[in-house]
């Protein structure tokens, strides 16, 4: 699945940020992009993970997943 990570600001400041993870999820980012007008002082970068930093454990037992963290790009729509 696609995982996008909309970066909302307002007046140049971090607001918020939104993930969205769906496996058609274009639709789902232009609605929650329409909710945050310039007009009220809000500016919106969008970007697409691109991959994942992990950390894993390895012992007798086996590799267990300790951390992962994904990893972003500036994502441009067409």
């Amino acid at each position: 699945m696609e995982l996008f990570r909309v970066e909302v600001k307002r007046e140049g400041k971090v607001w918020c940020s939104i993930d969205v993870e769906r496996p058609s999820p274009l639709s789902v980012l232009g609605d929650v992009i329409g909710r945050f007008g310039v007009e009220d002082g809000f500016s919106i970068s969008v970007f697409k993970r691109v991959g994942e930093k992990r950390l894993l454990e390895s012992t007798p037992e086996g590799i267990k997943l300790c951390f992962a963290e994904p990893m972003f790009t500036p994502y441009v729509f067409d």
